[in-house]
């Protein structure tokens, strides 16, 4: 996941722009070993990696603005 979510953000900071696909594209597949099962580790990483994003001092302040909601959602889906 942490990966994706490196991604996703170096995406954004870049200013690439994206579409919502309202239909499904891909199919995960649930095994006992991947990261779903793994809510500590992939809690933590997230919070890295969003810390790590949002101390980057050449951040627009829009983007920076947003760092208290990100994480506050970011804790609202772990739970």
């Amino acid at each position: 996941m942490s990966e994706e979510t490196k991604l996703v953000l170096w995406l954004a900071r870049s200013r690439c722009e994206a579409e919502w696909l309202w239909q499904v594209t891909v199919s995960y597949r649930q095994r006992e070993d991947n990261a779903t099962h793994k809510e500590l580790l992939q809690a933590e990483s997230l919070s890295a990696i969003l810390a790590e994003f949002f101390s980057q001092g050449e951040l627009p302040e829009s983007i920076r603005l947003l760092e208290n909601s990100v994480c506050y959602n970011m804790l609202v889906w772990l739970a």
